[in-house]
């Protein structure tokens, strides 16, 4: 994976005022915040956080404590990135992202189906709705098959 720009605050506070969905002030706000930057390492932005299975998906100890440290995004700039690959790799990000860029309980999805299946590369889509299942009792075998198809479809599982 290629790194981001040394000052790894700062810039995380820029990449997350250009994507528009950090709000650290609820609990929502707080798993995409979580979501966001899990994914934004999947798409090779290396801010060197380490995830782990947790109740609401993918998540980082040292990541939560930066997100407090950061607080707000509108005092910051947005990050352009020089590197012409990382610019394109972010316009699918935010492409992926979409119009539910704000929505906790799909990025929670989207994430936690992700993850499980890089943690457990020989799981099979039912295995790994098991295993969602056991934590996040929440989700329906429906919601599950269109965020694994959304995946799929994207390529991000292979990814």
């Amino acid at each position: 994976m290629e790194s981001v720009p040394s000052d790894r605050l700062l810039t995380l506070r820029g990449t997350l005022k250009r994507i528009g969905n950090f709000d650290s002030s609820t609990f929502e706000g707080r798993l995409i915040f979580q979501k966001t930057v899990y994914f934004l390492q999947v798409f090779k932005f290396d801010f060197g956080y380490k995830f782990n299975w947790y109740v609401y998906g993918p998540y980082s100890k040292e990541l939560a404590d930066d997100g407090f440290s950061i607080t707000d995004t509108n005092s910051s700039k947005e990050i352009k990135f020089v590197n012409d690959d990382f610019e394109k790799r972010f316009s699918v990000l935010l492409a992926f992202l979409g119009s539910r860029k704000n929505d906790p309980k799909w990025l929670e999805l989207l994430a936690s189906i992700d993850f499980l299946t890089r943690s457990y590369p020989n799981k099979n889509k039912v295995d790994i709705l098991n295993i969602i299942k056991t934590k996040q009792t929440y989700f329906t075998e429906t919601e599950f098959n269109e965020a694994y198809k959304y995946l799929q479809n994207l390529g991000i599982l292979q990814m």
